[in-house]
């Protein structure tokens, strides 16, 4: 009887991939691996702002007036510079049914298409986004708010630029989908045999 393989030796196997993963191997893979490393530290301020504020407001009966609006600058700057990062990681949420399924090369094809795909949507939302941000700046916008922060000279251009990065990282993708050609496209389920596949031909003691 041969050996079967367990939940354990997936799971293993699972995170020797994503520790593959998270090592850039471009110049803008690096950018967007600190950026979305950079991103999380603003998440975690956000937090500390809100716990602040709670205690502000219900203990003390001081509440402020910009942790709110501190916070959702903090969390939406946060989340657009982590786009790049979640495309370098590639852990963007997607169904993978039909690509696991087919064959290397149709999976090459709907790699190719995908990239494009989403090359073209974060390219229109830079067209779109680039004239408001320019004016917010120009402008020098701000909330209208009590504590009336530069909110919209810091998100309205973070728009522009977490596209941006998206878009170089899908073109790095793309480019290295073109170099290495459709042989080297493996479906997720591969690759966790792959890593078991020393474990086969070993029988139960």
């Amino acid at each position: 009887m041969k050996r079967t393989v367990d939940d354990d030796q997936i799971r293993h196997a699972a995170g020797e991939e994503q520790q593959a993963l998270l090592k850039p191997d471009t110049f803008i893979g690096w950018i967007n691996f600190y950026a979305g490393e950079f991103g999380k530290y603003l998440f975690a301020i956000a937090i500390l702002i809100s716990v602040y504020e709670v205690f502000a407001r219900y203990l003390f009966d001081k509440p402020t007036i910009w942790a709110f609006e501190l916070t959702v600058m903090l969390c939406a700057t946060g989340y657009f510079i982590a786009g790049g990062y979640v495309t370098q990681q590639r852990r963007h949420i997607g169904i993978t049914v039909i690509h696991d399924m087919v064959s290397p090369r149709i999976r090459y094809g709907l790699d190719i298409f995908g990239n494009c795909m989403g090359i073209f949507a974060m390219s229109v939302l830079i067209w779109s986004g680039w004239g408001p941000a320019e004016r917010a700046l120009i402008r020098g916008e701000t909330a209208g708010t009590p504590w009336d922060p530069p909110s919209p000279q810091i998100l309205k251009p973070m728009i522009v630029i977490g596209a941006t990065l998206i878009v170089l990282q899908l073109l790095s993708h793309l480019f290295q989908l073109i170099k290495n050609g459709p042989e080297t496209t493996t479906s997720k389920d591969e690759t966790l045999l792959q890593a078991q596949r020393p474990a086969e031909g070993h029988d139960d003691v």
